[in-house]
């Protein structure tokens, strides 16, 4: 069997692609069939064996594919792709297309799909999530271009109003100020639990999951190696973590380990079993009330922590393996937030500069 080939995306991501020979058509020409956008090299191989497999027992795949409707064409894709991505994942996909995408142009052939057409379904998915629009709809061109058909990007896309004021992290200040407030909270969990999130960085649902036999008490870190997810029904369960990248090991300072062995929970996890989707939410709300300090999300506190690394000098090469991303482009991309206080540094600099200072 052929072996995958790294390449680089456009966006600096790492990513896989493969040919396989399938045989030969009616008319004895060689087929080679060619897919890319793996992560891993495992998924690949994946989608390389159940293809050759497919062919075997219902022959070659017909080549004259323009016929296909949209939806023909999500269906074979969609097969393959939920192979290689978290249940939760793919079935927040399947929903996107057959409750929104499908119902306006699964009928049409791929052939006769117009460009006024594709600007249609744009339109309606703005109206419909004005928000995350653009996500939605580049699900529909991931589905396109890996079925092998090319599709222009020469389309007008609206600008989402987005909310003004909306605050995104803590300065180290207000961090500061609002976990010395946690401490005074009835839970118990509240103050570590918030704690190790602006502390490590990690996401809510791996903090949840953090088990015992995770913490390394004599050399200081933790192994974040799952989280908790959910399935295609929404039921929460156990999952492997968001992507690879999301398996690390976290040095952990003094202060936050302390903070998390005084629990002790008859349960494998750290923070025992409790609603990890609500009770967080709460604790930092009420802690924010408290001090007067404008609040902001759990996962506003990750943000938190990679912007007050930037600050403190990490480089983005340790704030994206700190964090779990994938590559460094997505670190920079979702978490450089400008704090207060390196905005006037930065104001500062160039004074000093133009002073000659």
């Amino acid at each position: 069997m052929a072996k995958p080939i790294p390449y680089t995306t456009t966006k600096g991501e790492k990513r896989y692609k493969i040919s396989i020979y399938g045989g030969l058509d009616a008319k004895g020409r060689q087929v080679t069939l060619k897919k890319q956008g793996f992560k891993t090299t495992r998924e690949a191989n994946l989608w390389a064996a159940r293809t050759l497999s497919n062919i075997e027992e219902n022959g070659l795949p017909d080549q004259v594919s323009e016929n296909r409707t949209v939806e023909e064409a999500f269906d074979i894709w969609f097969s393959q792709y939920k192979m290689t991505v978290q249940e939760v994942s793919y079935a927040r996909v399947e929903k996107l297309y057959r409750n929104h995408i499908l119902p306006l142009v699964g009928h049409r052939k791929i052939s006769d799909l117009k460009k006024e057409d594709v600007q249609e379904l744009i339109f309606y998915l703005f109206s419909v999530q004005p928000k995350t629009y653009r996500k939605n709809y580049n699900y529909f061109t991931k589905m396109l271009k890996e079925s092998g058909y090319p599709i222009s990007e020469n389309h007008f896309f609206p600008v989402s109003v987005k909310s003004k004021g909306q605050k995104k992290i803590f300065t180290r200040d207000e961090l500061n100020t609002v976990l010395e407030a946690l401490k005074d909270n009835p839970n118990e969990r509240a103050y570590p639990f918030l704690r190790l999130i602006a502390y490590t960085g990690l996401r809510k649902a791996e903090a949840a999951a953090l088990e015992k036999k995770n913490v390394n008490i004599k050399d200081g870190y933790i192994v974040i190696d799952q989280a908790f997810s959910r399935d295609a029904n929404n039921k929460i369960i156990m999952g492997a973590g968001k992507n690879e990248s999301s398996k690390r090991t976290i040095p952990i300072d003094k202060g936050t380990l302390d903070a998390i062995l005084a629990l002790n929970y008859d349960s494998p996890l750290v923070f025992g079993e409790f609603d990890f989707t609500n009770g967080p939410r709460k604790w930092l709300r009420e802690a924010c009330a408290k001090t007067g300090i404008e609040p902001i999300s759990i996962h506003g506190l990750r943000h938190t922590h990679c912007s007050l690394l930037f600050e403190a000098g990490a480089s983005v090469k340790e704030v994206q393996t700190r964090l779990g991303h994938s590559t460094p482009q997505m670190t920079l991309n979702v978490y450089t937030h400008i704090t207060q206080q390196t905005a006037k540094k930065t104001a500062l600099k160039f004074v000093n500069y133009m002073d000659g200072n």
